[in-house]
């Protein structure tokens, strides 16, 4: 897998993403991004991170880095009563792997690619309807550099 931008304008009009509750909103993280979603286990607090660094945990053998995605993309804590246990959602780059916790995970979509959006700096990659829901999608590539870099990690 190459770092590539999540959105190439010259391919399909279609998209294969999770759709993953942060909040009250909903996102869209392409699935070939995604290693594995879990159930939200122990997580290890590593002292002096920023606090979007939940801390560090193990995945199968693999300590991976856990972070929050609220401050990341605007989201305050809150949001529905989620009737399932908290997720992990682990992401995979062809450099790094990192996973982000959010109160619920859905299966693999099809959902129309969005419209680009020109929004440096941030992990914003456009929005695109979900059914009746607008999903907001996120660029895991931008995401992973933006946590890593802020934490010492490598991207």
């Amino acid at each position: 897998m190459a770092d590539e931008p999540l959105l190439n304008e010259d391919e399909d009009n279609e998209l294969s993403v999770v759709v993953i509750r942060v909040g009250a909103r909903w996102f869209g993280v392409p699935a070939e991004l995604i290693r594995e979603i879990l159930v939200k286990g122990p997580i290890t607090r590593v002292p002096f991170t920023p606090t979007y660094m939940l801390g560090l945990c193990m995945v199968h053998g693999r300590v991976v880095p856990v972070f929050t995605l609220g401050e990341h993309l605007g989201v305050a804590p809150g949001g529905p009563t989620a009737t399932r246990l908290p997720r992990l959602v682990v992401l995979q780059t062809a450099t790094a792997e990192i996973a982000v916790s959010c109160e619920e995970a859905s299966g693999v979509f099809t959902v129309a690619r969005p419209e680009l959006c020109e929004n440096k700096g941030s992990v914003e990659a456009g929005r695109t309807q979900w059914g009746e829901l607008e999903i907001t999608m996120i660029d895991v590539v931008r995401l992973v550099q933006l946590v890593l870099a802020h934490t010492g990690g490598n991207a």
